[in-house]
């Protein structure tokens, strides 16, 4: 009977698991990057709009014209960000469990190839709660 074989260090096991869906973790990682354009930006077009109120100095009737800039950049990035982490949410709910019964399944066949010698020596729930963990 052919016992698999699993990584021995930390770095390995990780990859050896994670290579199978590393496109769509870069991929979530990029959607994740949001989150830095949002705190990057935001106070930047909070400026632009602060910067457009203070110097205006025509008719309050052309004020959309000059406020319409920085109110649409605020609204652009926040759509953006928006959609972005709901993509991140959903690609996330959707690799992460795929992942994680994978590296269970792989750990399960592992252990189900030991010796009777070792069940003998050590629980089964402790066994399974190792894999589950």
């Amino acid at each position: 009977m052919h016992t698999p074989q699993l990584p021995k260090t930390l770095l390995a096991f990780f990859w050896h698991f994670l290579r199978k869906e590393w496109k769509w973790l870069l991929i979530i990682q990029i959607f994740s990057f949001a989150w830095s354009l949002d705190h990057t930006l935001w106070p930047y077009v909070i400026m632009t709009l602060i910067d457009t109120i203070t110097n205006f100095t025509g008719d309050r009737t052309n004020a959309w014209q000059a406020l319409s800039t920085p109110i649409m950049m605020g609204i652009s990035l926040w759509l953006t960000v928006e959609i972005s982490f709901r993509i991140s949410g959903i690609l996330s709910a959707k690799i992460f469990p795929r992942i994680e019964a994978d590296t269970r399944m792989s750990m399960f066949d592992y252990v189900m190839h030991h010796s009777h010698l070792y069940f003998s020596n050590h629980m089964a729930g402790a066994t399974a709660n190792k894999i589950a963990d």
